[in-house]
C-alpha cells in the first residue's frame, strides 16, 4: 500500500478513453533502419544478425538489397482517404452498410 497519493503513478487521459494511445507504433525508430518491404509485407529483421547461426543468416540475406525504412511507421501516419477505403472494401466483396452506402451511392 502507498504511504502518499503523490507516489502513485500517473495514469494520464491520452485518447479518447483513459490511457487509450492516439497512435499505434508499428515499426519502432530502432526497427526501420533493419526493416524492408517485400510487397504488402514488412520484414523486420534480427537487430543482433552476428549471433544468429549462418544458416538462418543466409535466409536473411535476401533482403539485402531492398531498401529500408527511412522513419517508424505508425498508425496515424499515411492514412488512406475515405474513396480508398471504399474502393478497397468493394474490391474485396465485403458489403457497405450505413453512412458509407449512402456516400457511395452519392458518387
Amino acid at each position: 500500500m502507498l504511504a502518499s497519493n503523490n507516489l502513485a503513478p500517473a495514469n494520464p487521459t491520452i485518447g479518447l478513453k483513459p490511457g487509450e494511445a492516439l497512435y499505434e507504433e508499428l515499426v519502432t525508430e530502432d526497427e526501420a533502419p533493419r526493416t524492408v518491404r517485400l510487397g504488402d509485407t514488412y520484414i523486420i529483421r534480427p537487430s543482433m544478425m552476428d549471433m544468429l547461426p549462418d544458416d538462418t543468416r543466409e535466409r536473411y540475406a535476401v533482403y539485402d538489397s531492398l531498401p529500408r525504412l527511412m522513419r517508424p511507421l505508425r498508425s496515424d501516419q499515411d492514412l488512406m482517404e475515405d474513396e480508398e477505403v471504399r474502393s478497397m472494401l468493394w474490391s474485396a466483396g465485403v458489403e457497405l452498410q450505413g453512412p458509407m452506402v449512402a456516400q457511395a451511392r452519392a458518387q
